[in-house]
């Protein structure tokens, strides 16, 4: 079980929503985007798992997909292993748009890292 809980500093805030996304997200078992070193935290501000205090109202899409918001379907992963997957057009459905077309595509770098491309409107 999970639990979100706030102080009233949050309350009456125009940018609440943000941070119950935000918190919301944790329960999900997801952490902060960003690079962690023994001396700092470095994280450009991709959605609102980035930072609480901005604008940026979307979930970025490899959040999204880890919890379940993206199908499978809407993911096209490249296969380095196939060199006919190596040049591909694809056409990318913004992320804000609520449909089933394709929303993310990702190109393995590593085994620990990946490159996501996705499209976004607003």
């Amino acid at each position: 079980r999970s639990v979100v809980v706030a102080g009233k500093d949050w309350r009456n805030s125009n940018l609440a929503w943000i941070w119950l996304t935000h918190e919301t997200i944790h329960n999900y078992g997801l952490p902060h985007n960003g690079l962690y070193t023994e001396s700092s935290y470095t994280r450009p501000i991709w959605d609102v798992m980035d930072a609480m205090d901005t604008r940026t109202s979307e979930l970025f899409s490899w959040t999204r997909w880890l919890i379940g918001w993206l199908k499978d379907n809407q993911v096209h992963c490249i296969n380095k292993e196939n060199p006919r997957t190596l040049v591909t057009t694809h056409e990318l459905s913004p992320v804000e748009v609520n449909d089933s077309n394709l929303k993310m595509i990702a190109v393995p770098i590593d085994a620990n890292k990946i490159v996501v491309i996705e499209s976004r409107r607003n």
